[in-house]
């Protein structure tokens, strides 16, 4: 039986000769100096042979031994070793890459149109870059999961979600269409926080429906008690308000209209802004207006929580929001919602923003304004504002009446004990 030493010590001679190892292998030693390990063996009346190189480019002797065993393995089966050799050598010459194989997934995958230009977008932004010129199986698990923590690093956690959902969908295709490769998204979940942000985005209310918890903090692993705490007593409010219900002969009031709700006026638990950014004295942009907006958000949060309507005047007249589309460029209601939520994240923390607060675009007729719904927050915000001279000042806003004051420093400890301390 032959050891690597051996193998090193054979010189090469006139004429090829062989030398026998174990399993019907044998290495012959060219005239060249190459060394080959050899199987023969027959198939269904025919004979064949299976060839591999020895050396640091080949095979060393211990990986030609497993291939040894995987043959005979094959050819017990009824399977040819050697054309299955050449099949692979065949299916490597011709395979595609990561990107040409999401390219086709993209253009032959059925998917709505909005859909289909969403994940492109993630495609050529977040994934090509790094898995463009890969074959498929040199995309390991580790690989994608360190490109997702990537993604989420820089503040996208949902994108993170859909780079995961891409490439596994991209993987399912190409072994649908013959690859056999794992499919390494199989081995990469998806993050809690993450999922949580995708979900409530693209199914604003689905959460709420089952009674799950929104808030964010609740979904860290070390808040699990908590989190069940939560859904217990979301399920009770729930189930009682459904037992309710049921013994109520009273028929139902009907839900108030947003035409009603404004003709009502503003309260301690809704206000009217004219605009986010849009000055209609100036006819210009006019950003100290998004301070009164922050001031607002802050406010209802702060009190009892409330509704901010922006494109309502304050004697209730609907301006729609066109002047604010045009101080953004021209934006649409996508845009804008982006820069809303850019603004108040920068003031409160993105954890408040998707879980205290929901944007909606109602339509008065035919004129488009925006309903901002805030939730009471779970502990103080404060707010740093900027005097005449750029410097930072902590403000702390509650509703007061109709409109949102700032509390004072004698008042905030009996406000905060009331309030936040219960």
């Amino acid at each position: 039986m032959l050891t690597d030493a051996a193998i090193k010590t054979l010189k090469p001679k006139e004429k090829l000769y062989k030398i026998v190892d174990r399993d019907g292998m044998y290495v012959v030693v060219q005239p060249s100096g190459a060394i080959v390990f050899r199987l023969d063996y027959r198939l269904n009346g025919r004979r064949e042979t299976l060839m591999g190189r020895y050396g640091p480019a080949g095979l060393s002797l211990a990986r030609a031994r497993e291939k040894v065993i995987d043959a005979r393995r094959a050819i017990a089966e009824g399977r040819s070793p050697a054309q299955e050799k050449q099949r692979e050598k065949r299916r490597l010459q011709e395979a595609k890459s990561f990107g040409e194989f999401g390219e086709r997934w993209l253009q032959e995958a059925r998917m709505a149109d909005s859909t289909r230009a969403m994940r492109r977008s993630i495609f050529e932004r977040d994934i090509l870059p790094a898995f463009r010129n890969r074959l498929l199986p040199e995309i390991l698990p580790e690989d994608l999961r360190g490109l997702c923590a990537k993604v989420k690093d820089r503040g996208a956690p949902a994108t993170a979600v859909h780079v995961r959902d891409i490439v596994k969908l991209v993987f399912a295709f190409a072994i649908l269409h013959g690859e056999k490769v794992a499919n390494p998204a199989d081995e990469v979940g998806p993050d809690a926080k993450a999922y949580l942000a995708d979900v409530k985005e693209r199914f604003p209310d689905s959460l709420a429906l089952q009674c799950v918890p929104e808030d964010p903090a609740l979904w860290e692993i070390q808040n699990y008690e908590a989190f069940l705490q939560a859904r217990r007593k979301a399920l009770a409010t729930h189930l009682n308000a459904f037992l309710k219900g049921i013994t109520d002969t009273k028929p139902p009031e009907a839900a108030i209209t947003l035409e009603e709700l404004i003709a009502e006026g503003e309260d301690d638990e809704l206000e009217f802004k004219s605009s986010l950014r849009w000055d209609f004295k100036e006819l210009a942009t006019n950003k100290k207006l998004e301070e009164v907006i922050v001031k607002t958000v802050a406010a209802f949060a702060n009190s009892q929580g409330g509704t901010l309507l922006i494109g309502v005047s304050d004697s209730g007249e609907i301006l729609g929001l066109e002047g604010d589309y045009l101080s953004l460029g021209g934006a649409n209601r996508d845009k804008f919602e982006l820069h809303l939520r850019n603004l108040l994240n920068g003031a409160f923390g993105a954890a408040f923003i998707s879980s205290k607060l929901k944007v909606l675009f109602p339509s008065i007729g035919e004129v488009e304004i925006c309903q901002v719904d805030i939730q009471p927050s779970a502990k103080p915000l404060v707010l740093t504002v900027k005097d005449k001279n750029g410097v930072g000042q902590e403000k702390f806003y509650v509703r007061s009446g109709n409109s949102s004051q700032e509390l004072s420093l004698a008042e905030m400890p009996s406000y905060l004990a009331e309030r936040f301390q219960k």
